[in-house]
C-alpha cells in the first residue's frame, strides 16, 4: 500500500474525505479532512525564496498527483509548485508567466505544467 495512503487512512476519522483547498484569502493550499476539518497540510510556499512567493497569491488549482504523493498547484501569481505531502517540501517550482489554471505531471514530458494564453495552450 502506498505509505502517503495508509497515513491518510491513519488520520480519517468515520465519514471524514481529504480534500486539497486552496485559500487565495491566506494565499495558501490546505490539504484537510471534511467534514471534521483536521488539516493535515498547510502550505504557504514559505520553502520558497522570499522574492518568489509573489507568484503563489491566489493559488487558482490545487489537485494530488496520480501517486497521491504529491499535491500540484497553481496560482494567478503566475506560480506553479509541487509539493511533497510527507513533509511538505517544495520540491519544484517556477514562474510560468500569466494566470496558469492548471498543473500535471505527465510522463515523459520535462514541463509540469499548463497554461492558457490567448488561446492557446501551452
Amino acid at each position: 500500500m502506498n505509505p502517503i495512503l495508509l497515513l491518510l487512512t491513519l488520520f480519517f476519522q468515520a465519514g471524514d474525505e481529504a480534500m486539497v483547498i486552496t485559500d487565495q484569502a491566506e494565499h495558501r493550499v490546505v490539504l484537510m479532512l471534511v467534514p471534521s476539518g483536521q488539516v493535515l497540510r498547510d502550505w504557504r510556499a514559505a520553502d520558497i525564496p522570499e522574492a518568489h512567493r509573489k507568484w503563489f497569491r491566489n493559488p487558482s488549482e490545487a489537485k494530488l498527483s496520480r501517486d497521491c504523493n504529491f499535491i500540484l498547484t497553481c496560482a494567478s501569481g503566475g506560480g506553479a509548485a509541487i509539493i511533497r505531502i510527507r513533509d511538505g517540501k517544495t520540491m519544484w517550482y517556477d514562474s510560468v508567466g500569466g494566470n496558469p489554471h492548471s498543473i500535471d505531471i505527465a510522463p515523459g514530458l520535462p514541463l509540469p505544467y499548463r497554461k492558457f494564453n490567448g488561446g492557446q495552450t501551452m
